[in-house]
């Protein structure tokens, strides 16, 4: 791997953003098609998405984080959106949790994201009806 492939890798480790990662590593003013692109060849190279996914786990390990321990916190964080009836608030935990159970993506072409949210899950043990006041 070159160092500016393991410079990627760390920054996307950071951002979650494989264009901003490019951009960081490679030090480029690119357009934005040609960043995008890039570094979606990035994250396909056999090298780099293997190290990405050893960074990523090394993280996890060091910081003793499980999906069941960030779910279990967003769920906290809804509860206590909802109590406090700020509706936002409970709603980015609720779409924060679809997206780590990849619901977001099961969801079809629905442009609504609590639509598509309650589309992706009927028929699942979540429950998603709340009634809130505006924030």
């Amino acid at each position: 791997m070159t160092p500016k492939q393991e410079l990627f890798a760390q920054a996307y480790l950071e951002t979650s953003n494989a264009s901003e990662a490019y951009k960081r590593a490679y030090n480029t003013q690119a357009n934005a098609n040609t960043v995008n692109r890039k570094a979606s060849q990035l994250l396909k190279h056999p090298e780099v998405s293997t190290h990405i996914i050893e960074l990523q786990n090394e993280q996890r390990k060091k910081h003793h984080l499980t999906l069941d321990d960030i779910l279990q916190e967003l769920e906290q964080t809804r509860l206590l959106a909802l109590k406090n009836k700020q509706c936002s608030a409970a709603i980015s935990a609720t779409m924060s949790k679809a997206k780590l159970l990849g619901l977001d993506k099961k969801a079809g072409t629905n442009t609504d994201p609590l639509t598509a949210l309650i589309a992706s899950i009927q028929g699942s043990s979540v429950q998603v009806v709340q009634h809130c006041d505006d924030d």
